[in-house]
């Protein structure tokens, strides 16, 4: 009898710790999706207010994603047009502004699908009086047609691996592998000869900020002289 009280105990502590087990799994999955990013930036901060600094820097950690330093608004591609207007004004709002030759432009229709959502989700807020601390606006329907088709038009031009010149060489390795980590691998025709010095200088910088592994002096003459060398062809 003594050992069947000790077994039915056993089975009561299982059973209480399974409930507990779920009920805490529950109450993360419905706090997660009940509550929109700035609601859990609430409970962790404790704060009804935050700068677009602070804003944009909290809900890139939430998120893990480390983006690159944003670009100004004025060396936007066509920085006068409508769609660099729409783009500055809406897709800087909670990280940085990102340049339209980030991704390609059969990336960014997937890309902007979920940005759109997450502002219009953060824009109705307003409803909950919570737009003093986020103040993000949502595009209309027109206006996001108008950042897509901007963001495409100026997209990364990618370069397929088959046409890679020199494919089997050294340089062509170290161009594949240094050049793909943080996006598609970009066309060499891109840019012209004479840009390709500052565009390998500023991707140093990004390597620097995302926390990647960044680029030796050595490994940057190489990809430089072979950028430099192949354009054009």
């Amino acid at each position: 009898m003594k050992l069947k009280g000790l077994e039915d105990n056993r089975l009561v502590q299982v059973i209480v710790s399974i409930v507990l087990v779920t009920a805490a799994y529950l109450v993360m999955v419905w706090f997660f999706t009940r509550f929109s990013d700035e609601d859990r930036i609430r409970s962790v901060l404790g704060q009804k207010m935050m700068d677009n600094t602070m804003r944009a820097q909290v809900i890139r950690e939430m998120r893990g994603a480390v983006l690159p330093p944003g670009i100004d608004p004025q060396k936007l591609p066509d920085p006068k047009s409508k769609g660099a207007a729409l783009t500055a004004r809406y897709c800087g709002q909670c990280h940085n502004l990102t340049s339209p030759a980030m991704h390609s432009a059969v990336k960014w229709p997937e890309i902007t699908k979920r940005m759109f959502a997450r502002m219009y989700t953060m824009s109705r807020m307003v409803k909950h009086n919570m737009t003093a601390a986020m103040k993000v606006k949502s595009p209309s329907l027109s206006e996001q047609g108008m950042i897509l088709s901007y963001l495409r038009k100026h997209s990364l031009k990618t370069l397929s691996y088959d046409k890679i010149p020199s494919p089997n060489s050294e340089e062509s390795h170290l161009y594949r592998e240094v050049c793909a980590k943080c996006h598609e691998l970009p066309d060499i025709n891109q840019h012209t000869a004479a840009e390709w010095p500052e565009v390998i200088k500023r991707m140093r910088a990004n390597m620097r900020e995302m926390g990647k592994r960044i680029i030796t002096d050595n490994e940057t003459q190489v990809i430089r002289e072979y950028l430099i060398y192949n354009t054009g062809l």
